[in-house]
């Protein structure tokens, strides 16, 4: 039977995990143009040193296998944003940021029942450097005040925004057995273009509001565990679990939001939210069931439920006793209903772990 020591006091001693961390984020902020134009600017930087390690053995057997891994990483930002209100109904805001990311890692195994001077059975280690430019932008547009008299509209605003999201790659503690100098396994960023269109509104006296939007996500470079198998110079086959840049998913979908005020002190909401959430490529998953490699092109992600829905009820009653006045306040009585469609956990193989409600 195998045993793990990670921290120490058993028949061979664990090797302790430390971990360090620095982070800071300057800030800098400002108005011009009669209030009109806005901004931010800053810096960001993170810095982070740990070590994990853990030690497997088998009574009677005469190995012990430590395994050290250690992270060295740092990742520094500039980034700026500016809104502008060109004119009283339209705004506009830009917005750029350049990240910096550096991964580094080393992974020692060493039998720690051999003499200390004996070499270790592992000893590899990786470093690399990420780096990315991302854009956002927005525009707003408010209906003219002078539009919306005679009608009961209060405000009417539409906009549009786009971003891109980053998300830095990083290492496998696996050791490629087909590369040399006992490289890490390294994956790159994966990134995510939004789009996002809507429109809000609020009418007669501030009683309705209405919130619509319709959304599309595309995700580049996905990082997911996928079935690595190498022929290795000698002829046999290594075949590994890694986390690669290895898939591609579109996200699509719509939102809305109601508030109603038909009485004074009756407050009545709700949300209704769909999404379409699909790989677009994914060829070299692992079934969770089988083991085999498989391709999960057209299958939702994981934790993706299609429909979401939420509506809220509440009677706000004054409450006011003149002989106790700290008595006196607000009673509102609340009730909630929400539910959330069907969705998977871990693939569609695996049924049983489907959740819904």
């Amino acid at each position: 039977m195998l045993a793990i020591n990670q921290a120490g006091g058993g028949p061979v001693e664990g090797v302790p995990g430390t971990s360090q961390q620095i982070q800071q984020e300057l800030q800098l902020d400002g108005r011009a143009w009669d209030d009109r134009l806005s901004f931010v600017a800053g810096a960001f930087g993170f810095w982070e040193d740990a070590t994990r390690g853990n030690t497997v053995y088998a009574p009677g057997v005469p190995n012990a296998t430590e395994s050290e891994i250690s992270v060295d990483n740092w990742t520094w930002a500039l980034f700026g944003q500016t809104t502008a209100e060109v004119t009283d109904w339209l705004s506009l805001t830009a917005g750029l940021r350049y990240s910096e990311d550096k991964k580094g890692a080393r992974q020692i195994n060493r039998n720690v029942l051999l003499p200390p001077e004996t070499p270790p059975t592992r000893d590899g280690s990786g470093r690399q450097v990420f780096n990315a430019w991302t854009p956002m932008g927005s525009i707003a547009v408010s209906a003219p005040e002078d539009l919306l008299d005679g009608t009961e509209l209060d405000h009417l605003m539409g906009y549009f925004t786009y971003a891109r999201g980053f998300k830095g790659g990083g290492f496998n503690a696996v050791i490629d057995p087909s590369a040399e100098g006992n490289q890490l396994e390294p994956f790159g960023p994966e990134t995510l273009d939004s789009f996002e269109i809507g429109i809000k509104s609020v009418a007669f006296e501030q009683r309705l509001t209405v919130n619509l939007a319709i959304f599309q996500s595309a995700y580049a470079d996905i990082q997911q565990t996928v079935t690595d198998v190498t022929e290795l110079p000698d002829g046999t086959i290594s075949v590994r679990r890694l986390t690669l840049n290895a898939a591609e998913a579109m996200i699509r979908g719509f939102e809305a939001e109601l508030q109603v005020v038909p009485l004074e002190g009756l407050r009545i909401s709700g949300t209704l939210g769909y999404m379409d959430a699909r790989f677009d490529s994914f060829p070299g998953a692992i079934d969770s069931i089988t083991g085999e490699v498989i391709d999960r092109a057209g299958q939702t992600l994981n934790n993706s439920p299609s429909l979401q829905t939420f509506i809220a009820v509440q009677y706000a009653v004054p409450v006011n006793f003149p002989v106790q006045p700290w008595l006196r306040g607000w009673l509102t009585p609340r009730l909630e209903w929400a539910y959330r469609s069907r969705f998977q956990v871990s693939g569609p193989e695996i049924w049983a772990l489907e959740q819904s409600g």
